[in-house]
Order: C-alpha cells, then structure tokens, then sequence
C-alpha cells in the first residue's frame, strides 16, 4: 500500500513541475489508481484532460479508456460503453479501433446484452481481418464463446473457444490458456462430459500454479467444486468452493462470490442446513443486485424459493419465484427457464395441486432433454413419479422412477471409472505437490521476515533508550525555556502593535505600485495589438462620432482619422448588414451587451469587402455609455467559400433526393400492402435522406411474402445496399417462385457473396456488409405464418401476451464462414393477433433523462400498450413515444417499424 501510495505522490510531483506532456502523467496516476479502484482516477483524468493545452490524440484516447474500464469494474456499464465511444470516435488505427470495439462488447456482455455483444465482436473480427493481431483474435473468440454460452449454444461456445485456443500456444500465455480450459472444462460439466471437464479443470489449474489470484483459477476451482457435488462429496466440494470464494474476493469480483455463495447455498440444502443456506441466497442477492446481474439475480431468488419451500414457507418461497421468473425474462437459457419451471412444479406439489405440478414439471422435462443435462434430468422424472404416484397413476410413476435412476447409474458409472479416478488422483498428486512447494516458499520467507523482525526490534530497544535520554534532556531545557520565552514575549507584544500598523500602510503602497505597474504593462500591450493587428479598431463616443482609429483600420478601408471625421454621412452599417439599426439603439440605451454582426463595406477605392464587426460599449462608473469600441475582420474570403459550399451542399442534397425518388419508386408504397392486411402499418424514418433499412411485399403461390430488413450503414452506402436487396429479392421470390422463408435467406446469403466477391482478399474492407432481415410468408386461407431471421426476431402478441419468434444469429451475407442454413419457425394464426416487424434503430435510440438505448424491454412494453387500438392509433403512439424518448438527441439510425392486425 505505501508502495503504490508513493508512486502515486512521485508522478502527481512531476506534473507540478513544468511539462509538455502533463496529461499522460495524469493518465500514469490513473492506471496506478485503476487497480485499486480508486474514485480519485476519475478527478484525475478530467484534470489531465481540461489542464494540459495540447494533448496528443494517442494520450487522450488513453485517458477515455482508463474512464470507460473504471466504470465497467464499477459497474457502472453505461458510462463506460460512452467513454469507449469516445475513445472509438478519436481512434485511426484497426488495430485500436478493433481493440475499443471489443471492450463495448465485453461491457454488454456484463449487462447481459448478449446478442449486442455477439454483434459489436462480428465488427471488431471484420476490423481483424485486415490486420495480424493474435490477442485480439482470442480476445473476440474468447468473448463470442462466453456470449454462446450463456445462450446455452454449448457446440458453438466449445467451436470458438477451440479457436482462441489456437492462438494461446502462439501467445505462449498461462493465463489464456488457464482462462480457455476454465471454460472447456465447465462446458463439458454441463454436457455431461465429465472425463473431459475433469482434463480441462486441471489443467486451467496446473497452468496457474504460480499465479493462484485469476478469476480463471477461482472458475476452475469452483467447477471441481460442482464435480465433486455431483459425486455427493460435499464436503470436498465445500472445500473448493471456498478456495474459490477467497480468490473472488481478493479480486473483489462480486459477481465471482455471489456465484460461489449460490453453489453453498446448494449444498446447505443437500445438508439441511436450511437456516445457512437462506443467508448465503440472501447474500449473492445482495451482491448481484450491485453488479445488476438479473441472470445472477434470477439464480440466487431461485435458490432462495426452494430454502424456503424445503423450510415450509411456501407463500415466501411464492415470491422469490416469481422474482426468479421476472429476472429471466429476456434470458436466452432454456437451462435456467427449465429450472425455474421445475422448481414451480415443486412448489404446486407442496401445495397438493397436482395437475399444477404436472404441467410445469413436464414442461421443465422438455427443456432439458433439448440441454440434456443429466443431473436436472434426474431431478425432474423423480418429481414427476412423485405427482404421479401422488395422483395414484403407479405406472407413470414407476417408469419415470426408472428413467431417474438410469440416469443416476449413468452418472455413477462415469464418476466411479478407473480413468476419471484415475485423472482425479492424478491431480490430487500434482496439487499436494504444488501446495508443498508453496507452503515451502512461504516458510522460506516467514523465516527470513522472522530474522528481519527480530534485528528491526533490538534496533528499536536501543532507539528507545536513547530517546529516553533525549527527551529528559529536552523537558529540563523546554522549562527553562519556555521561563524565558514568556518574559520576552511580554516585550514583543508592544512590539508587535507597533509593527502591524507600519506593515497595514507598507501593503497600501505595495498594492498601489502594484495596480499601477499592471496597468502599465496592460496598456502597453493593447498600444502593441492596436497597432500591429490587420483587425480594424474604431472607438466612438456616446453618439456614435468617431474619435480613434487604429493603423489597421486604415490599412483595410484607407481611411485615415481625420477623413472620417470630416465626413457627414458616413454609414455605421453599411450594405447588406445582418443587424438592423434598433439592434444598435438596443446597445446604446438598452442591455449595453456587445453585438456581432456582418456587413459589405465600400472601401475608399470603389472595391467591397465583407467583414465582421464585434461593437462593444464601455461604461462608466454610473453605467452610462462612455464609449464604444468596433473591431471589424475581413471576412471575404469566408463568405466566397460558404457561397461555394452552399452550391456544393445544394447538388449533393439534389442527388441524394433523386436518389430517394429512385429508391421510393423500387419500393412498393405500403398501402398496396393494405389490400391484403387492412388493419395494418409502416413507421419508416431514414436517418439521412435515403435509408438502409428497407420493407418488401409480394404475393406467389397464393402467399404473401413480407420481408423487413437493416443493411449495413445507412445514407447512401446503406441505400445502395438496400436496392441490391429488392432486386435479389425480386429474383427469389418474384422470378423463381420461392416462397420459404428460410429458403429466401439462403439464397439471398449466396447471392449477396457471390455478387459482392467476398471470396476476393481485395474486396476484404467489405467483408461486413450484407444485413439483418426477418421473412414471413403468411397463408390467409390456413391462417399459418412461416418464419426465418437473420438477426431479425419477430413478436407476435396475443391477448397481451408477447410471443418472440427468435432469428438465427447470423446476418445475410458473410460470417465467420458459417455455412450453416437458416431454420424457419412456423405458427398458427388467430384473429386479433398483432404481428410487430422491426429493425434495431427504434429501440437503439438514445434518449431518455440518462441518454441511454431505450432496448428491447420497453420497445416490448410499448407495443403490447399498443395492443387493441387501430392500426393508425398504433403507428402515431410509436411516433409520439419516439420523439419525447429522442428529445433533443440525434436519430442514431434509420428506423422501420411493421405492424399488422389479423382479422
């Protein structure tokens, strides 16, 4: 601690000192004060950046990164996403701006904004592409694997994760290799792939034996921890829970902690240890609720809910329930709706309503044989041979009795086989070891700080001593002293009174001189700027009659002092001017505040010039006008350029509207729609006069096609986009005859490849564009409606109740060279449903009293406002809600909102 305090106090030391280059000083102390979290760094940045005159770009950026990575370890995500846009405004390097991208990723990924995040990492991998960087390629694959995986998308969490894996061994890293076998190994734990996790968690562990303080070795600890409970050794397992408790804590990782806690809780319940248990859910509720983690949040209520069932307070538990439930809404785990949904069925069999029970149950079952996650799995047919055998249905019971126990000899014969012991003692072997080697360290350098102590303290004793001596010695003189001391300061104080009065005149004269000797060089200074400035200075009494002018008025007019004197008529304002003569009048006699205004001047030799004239009023000790003070600037140049850049902005704007004309007239107006769907809408807002988002209908084989799309960019690139779109589709649909949504996209996907040569390393600066798009192909006469997306969900909302029809999370055009087709969703229709198509640049607006995204949650909310009214009705409160969200931001994006009422 006083280590790093005194390299705070030596580089605050230097700042004091005269420096070009204050403001990477500052940044230094920022990063100091970074590890420990410490508020200071905030002061300290907006110091280095308000203080030093000219900073470099490569510093300044700096300075918004080390912001925007105080706010994400503060958890405060919203101020640190803005300070790493920011830096990402001010970036020109790939590699930088490659490097920010990610950390706006990871900090949506720390708000659990998933699907933002897998998007923000798809931007920084098509930065990458043009660049060799091999840590930023694990950094995007690493961060892509955790965003999978919290969508419980295992096979493509496992793919990248094997793919950073790659670049670990080019890196020669302990701490990538310890964080990506951390991560295989807790992956491989939820398939049930326990052999393997076992590898994985062991060798996260062995890489870290030197450095034991990573979250990645706390992870790995916790998910041996979790194997251990598998194996019903609880009390091993509490073991590792608590090493790994300890390391979270030390990093001060609360999200770390709050998950460890969980997993105590858990085992408090095998144990009945009810009353425990209830404090550590309580706890990492508490912990979760900092870091604003609703996943964590729904966890920890969750694992409250079942310590308060198993307790016998079942309305209690009721209630964590249902906060279990409200923060999962949004979740993309189907692992963790499942268990929510178990816990219900549990929770109605307590309460002896057994149809209840059954239904939640089941529904739990469906979701995880799609996980295939064995313990829940167990869990779940136990439950369900209990209803049943409550219910009295014997045969139901016993054959889910008998699932639940094959699953269990399942999982028995995998923990109890020779190679899982055998890997498990293995690493038993390895870790006694390496805790004897520190254990060794440790009592090499106790020893020596014992040695240390133990000479520091005879040291003191002698210290000691002779400062008894010392201080004795000192007492007798203070006495003697301080005798002498009180009978000279009876003298002084005469003195003193006497003194102070001659020292109040002395300051009167000092400041006097003073005043004068500033004035002075005050005033020869304006001499020098009055005469060598090209401004022309003029000074007028009250009644506007010129008395002075400086050099550089003559200079630019030719008029001398005299020779506007001697005119009669000389016009104050001259042609053209941008000030009437009551803005004048208003100065004289009214608020005497200065006025900027612009005029054409005829100089003395026939020619015009523009300038600008600054006229400011000097006032007397009254306020009165005493004089007025006019400095006018030659503006000519100025006014010949905005002349030229007004007739440029006047034919680029004339293009881009022909342009709009153009892509109007491609696109079908969307009241045509209405012949098939009356009660239905188009909110369509480009943020430029042409738009990338793009809508399109048509109707073959008695279907009709309705498709909602977001190119990438907007303006003209995202125009351009959008009518390669149409035409493709025109192709498809039209020409082709294909009608199958997921089909559509497929062949859009090739097309859009094909036509804009991704394949070709010359074309790579493209290698991003395509877009986001949702199809329906809706048959009126079955009422069904097909779906596919890319990126692109679609709601459907049904007696108030939101139904999401999820996309695939891959766009139209190149990805990561992901071949897989797109799968399509299909629903039945009932009258009254009310069918929402949209793309991102409604709910990514900025606004509101924080300047946040409005998201998807309250977009959600509004539209199921919305529910019952009539289309029209509909459209104008989704505009009125967007202009009072805006205010007086700037529309970040184009917007496209579809609504549709089935009749």
């Amino acid at each position: 601690m006083a280590n790093y305090q005194h390299k705070v106090d030596s580089l605050y030391s230097l700042v004091s000192n005269k420096n070009n280059n204050k403001l990477k000083l500052y940044n230094d102390i920022a990063e100091l004060l970074l590890v420990k979290k410490d508020s200071a760094l905030v002061y300290y940045i907006h110091k280095g950046l308000s203080t030093s005159k000219i900073n470099s770009t490569r510093e300044t950026i700096r300075a918004y990164e080390l912001l925007g990575n105080y706010y994400l370890k503060t958890y405060r995500y919203n101020k640190a996403i803005k300070n790493y846009y920011t830096a990402l405004s001010l970036a020109k390097s790939i590699e930088k701006k490659a490097f920010l991208i990610i950390n706006i990723a990871i900090a949506q990924y720390d708000i659990e904004e998933v699907m933002e995040s897998l998007e923000y990492l798809r931007q920084a991998k098509s930065y990458l592409l043009t660049v060799d960087d091999n840590e930023l390629w694990y950094k995007a694959y690493y961060y892509e694997g955790l965003c999978y995986f919290q969508i419980d998308d295992f096979e493509l969490a496992k793919q990248r994760w094997i793919k950073a894996q790659k670049y670990t061994k080019t890196l020669n890293s302990d701490l990538y290799t310890a964080q990506i076998n951390a991560m295989l190994g807790e992956v491989n734990l939820l398939q049930n792939n326990y052999l393997a996790s076992l590898n994985h968690l062991n060798t996260s562990i062995l890489s870290l034996r030197n450095d034991t303080i990573t979250d990645s070795y706390a992870t790995a600890l916790l998910n041996l921890g979790h194997l251990y409970v598998i194996n019903q050794n609880y009390h091993e397992a509490e073991q590792y829970f608590n090493a790994s408790a300890t390391i979270f804590e030390v990093l001060g990782d609360k999200n770390g902690y709050a998950r460890v806690l969980t997993e105590k809780g858990l085992i408090n319940l095998f144990d009945k240890n009810i009353r425990q248990a209830y404090l550590n859910f309580n706890k990492a509720i508490e912990l979760y609720s900092i870091t604003r983690s609703k996943k964590g949040l729904s966890i920890a209520h969750l694992g409250l809910a079942k310590s308060l069932r198993i307790n016998g307070d079942l309305t209690q538990a009721l209630k964590s329930l249902n906060l279990a439930e409200k923060y999962a809404q949004g979740n993309f785990s189907d692992l963790l709706i499942a268990k929510i949904k178990l816990e219900s069925g549990n929770w109605y069999f307590n309460k002896h309503r057994y149809d209840s029970a059954l239904n939640f149950s089941i529904s739990a079952l469906a979701l995880l044989q799609k996980a295939n996650n064995y313990t829940e799995l167990s869990v779940c047919h136990k439950l369900i041979s209990d209803i049943n055998y409550a219910k009295k249905d014997f045969r139901s019971a016993t054959d889910h009795m008998r699932k639940a126990s094959e699953i269990d000899k399942l999982i028995h014969e995998i923990i109890n086989s020779q190679e899982y012991k055998y890997l498990q003692s293995q690493y038993e072997v390895e870790r006694k070891q390496s805790v004897i080697e520190v254990l060794t360290q440790e009592k090499k350098f106790r020893d020596k700080t014992l040695l240390q102590n133990k000479e520091l303290i005879e040291k003191q004793k002698a210290f000691i001593i002779l400062g008894i001596i010392i201080f004795a010695f000192l007492l007798i003189f203070a006495f003697v002293l301080a005798s002498w001391l009180n009978l000279k300061r009876i003298a002084n104080n005469k003195l003193q009174k006497s003194n102070t009065q001659i020292a109040k005149q002395k300051e009167k004269i000092e400041a006097q001189k003073h005043h004068l000797q500033d004035a002075n060089v005050e005033l020869e200074r304006l001499s020098i700027i009055a005469q060598e400035t090209d401004n022309a200075v003029k000074i007028m009494n009250p009644v506007g009659s010129v008395v002075w002018v400086n050099e550089g008025y003559t200079r630019l007019y030719g008029y001398t002092l005299s020779e506007l004197q001697g005119a009669e008529h000389m016009n104050l304002l001259g042609s053209d001017s941008s000030v009437d003569i009551n803005s004048l009048v208003s100065v004289w006699y009214g608020d005497k505040k200065p006025i900027t205004y612009e005029t054409l001047y005829d100089k003395k030799n026939g020619s015009k010039i523009w300038v600008q004239t600054t006229l400011t009023p000097v006032l007397d000790a009254k306020g009165k006008i005493s004089k007025m003070i006019a400095i006018d600037t030659d503006i000519s140049r100025i006014k010949k350029a905005e002349a030229s850049i007004r007739l440029k902005n006047r034919d680029i704007t004339s293009s881009i509207s022909y342009a709009k004309k153009i892509q109007e007239a491609i696109m079908v107006p969307f009241d045509k729609f209405k012949a098939y769907f009356p009660e239905s809408f188009c909110f369509y807002k480009p943020k430029s006069i042409v738009s990338g988002d793009f809508y399109w209908f048509s109707e073959q084989h008695k279907r009709i096609v309705l498709v909602c799309a977001d190119s990438t960019g907007h303006g003209v690139p995202g125009a351009f986009m959008s009518l390669i779109g149409i035409l493709f589709l025109n192709k498809i649909v039209n020409e082709k005859g294909f009608v199958a949504p997921a089909i559509i996209l497929n062949r859009m996907r090739n097309n859009i490849i094909s036509h804009l040569h991704h394949s070709d390393a010359e074309n790579e600066s493209i290698i991003g564009d395509g877009m986001d798009m949702s199809v329906v192909s809706i048959d009126k006469k079955y009422n069904t409606l097909e779906f596919a997306g890319a990126m692109n969900p679609i709601y459907i909302i049904r007696n108030k109740d939101l139904i999401v029809l999820k996309p695939d999370r891959m766009p139209v055009g190149f990805f990561d060279n992901e071949e897989r087709p797109f799968s399509s969703t299909s629903i039945s229709l009932k009258t009254g449903d009310h069918i929402y198509m949209f793309t991102d640049g409604y709910y990514d607006q900025f606004g509101g009293n924080d300047d946040s995204k409005l998201k998807t949650n309250k977009f959600k909310k509004l539209l199921i406002s919305c529910y019952g009214k009539k289309a029209d009705e509909q459209k104008q409160i989704i505009i009125d809600h967007f202009k009072r969200w805006r205010g007086h931001n700037m529309q970040v994006d184009d917007i496209l909102v579809m609504g549709i009422v089935i009749d």
